[in-house]
Parts: structure tokens; C-alpha cells; sequence
């Protein structure tokens, strides 16, 4: 494991986000992505 996986394993904030998020950002940038640009 390196520095970076131990931090983000040990840190709340490391962690994945929920499936209910990830969906959103997936069909709202697939759907507007090109106009936003990058998240």
C-alpha cells in the first residue's frame, strides 16, 4: 500500500462516495459534459 491509499483509507474523506452520487454526476455530465467541461 502507499502513502497515498493509507491516507485516503484512513481518512473519511478518502473514501468513495455513495452510489446515488456517482449516478447523478455520471447521467448529468454524460448529458451536459462537453458544455460544463471538466468536474
Amino acid at each position: 500500500m502507499n502513502k497515498w491509499e493509507k491516507i485516503h483509507k484512513e481518512r473519511e474523506w478518502g473514501k468513495y462516495p455513495n452510489e446515488e452520487l456517482v449516478r447523478f454526476i455520471g447521467k448529468n455530465f454524460f448529458k451536459y459534459g462537453k458544455e460544463i467541461g471538466k468536474i
